[in-house]
């Protein structure tokens, strides 16, 4: 879960485990990740104004691939998919576009 903060001038968000790499003027679109406290990526996207906007991704602290999925100015959209450890996909879901 990503906390949202909203300020004027660059932005920043706040995962629980950390500050999210990525600052930007308003309306400007930054990527974002965080880290696992043992190096793994725990997952990368981008905001826009503050809001996950675009393509997202999360893995697993093994490293494995857990979830990918879309965002327009923070609602999901399009196709999210859930995968096993061996990366096969269990579940589909598919929300309405913007």
């Amino acid at each position: 879960m990503v906390t949202r903060r909203e300020c004027s001038g660059p932005t920043r968000a706040a995962s629980r485990r950390g500050i999210l790499q990525g600052m930007g003027d308003a309306s400007e679109q930054v990527e974002s990740t965080a880290e696992f406290p043992n190096g793994g990526r725990k997952f990368e996207g981008s905001l826009l104004d503050g809001e996950m906007h675009g393509a997202w991704t999360w893995w697993r602290t093994d490293g494995s691939l857990m979830r990918t999925g879309s965002f327009e100015r923070g609602r999901q959209v399009g196709v999210w998919r859930t995968y096993d450890r061996a990366g096969n996909v269990v579940k589909e879901t598919t929300f309405p576009d913007a």
